[in-house]
This record gives C-alpha cells, structure tokens and sequence, in this order.
C-alpha cells in the first residue's frame, strides 16, 4: 500500500489487513511474501525494501506487474491511501498484469482514523464484487476486517 498521509504509523500498517481481505475469496489466488520472493530471487533483483523484516517485500507497482507476469498471475491490486486534510482517501486497482489496463476500481473516505481498517474492509469487499465474485460467495466469505484484526493502527 503506498501511504501519501504523511502520517508514518500508516506506513505498511495496512498492506496485512488488505492481503487478508483479499485472500478471503475463494476466487482469488494470493502470492505470498515466500512465493514473491522466490520470484524477486529469480529475476536478481536485489534492492528492495522490506516489510516486516525480511519476510515481505514492499512492490512498487512496476515490479508487482512483473512478478504478476513472471507468475503466471492474471491480476494484481495496487492499494492507496491520502489524508485529504479531513479525510481519508482509499483507493484499490486491480490491473490486468499483462496489459496493465484497470479490471476494477474502488475509491472509499472515512473521517476517522480508527475507521481506516473497517474503511479498507469495505472498499476491498467491493474490489472483489467489481472483479465479478458472486454475491453468495461475498456474502458466505466476508469476516469484516475489524473482527480479525485491531481497530485502530
């Protein structure tokens, strides 16, 4: 997630919570931190700058699309988030890997700080909607974010 708040405690905060809401689908595929740098190793690429330690690697969009390409992938999701000054803007993309064309949209505001993960929860919820999960599959797989994981950052 590339985080325009200012506001450092964002930073990466969020890039878990959305990975779970995500993989949550049934009809999505996650890459995991270990299959993503299994690729990174592959295409030597040595510069990167890590989340949780070691572990997870931070992507910039260019390289998520190719390790998207290089792994076989249809899609990958670039998430965002601003302070308007008042609000928090967050905004998901879910882009074709090989043509690097939007497959999905969503765009969410919250006025709270402590609102961001249960805000995230949504707009990824509806991510999952726009790219065509169906709405019994939405339903039967949607634990909201708050529940599984803090509330606040």
């Amino acid at each position: 997630m590339v985080n325009n708040t200012g506001d450092t405690v964002i930073d990466d905060a969020l890039d878990y919570p959305l990975l779970r809401e995500i993989a949550e689908s049934p009809y999505v595929t996650v890459l995991y931190p270990n299959k993503v740098i299994d690729i990174l190793r592959l295409m030597k690429v040595s510069n990167i700058s890590y989340i949780y330690a070691p572990q997870t690697p931070k992507l910039t969009p260019e390289l998520a699309r190719e390790v998207c390409v290089r792994s076989g992938s249809r899609a990958f999701v670039t998430a965002y988030i601003a302070n308007t000054g008042n609000a928090y803007n967050i905004a998901l993309n879910a882009l074709d890997c090989h043509s690097g064309k939007t497959m999905a949209k969503v765009e969410r505001q919250t006025n709270d700080r402590n609102q961001i993960v249960k805000t995230l929860g949504a707009a990824g919820y509806q991510l999952r909607r726009e790219l065509g999960e169906p709405e019994d599959s939405l339903t039967r797989f949607n634990t909201p974010l708050e529940n599984e994981t803090s509330w606040s950052l």
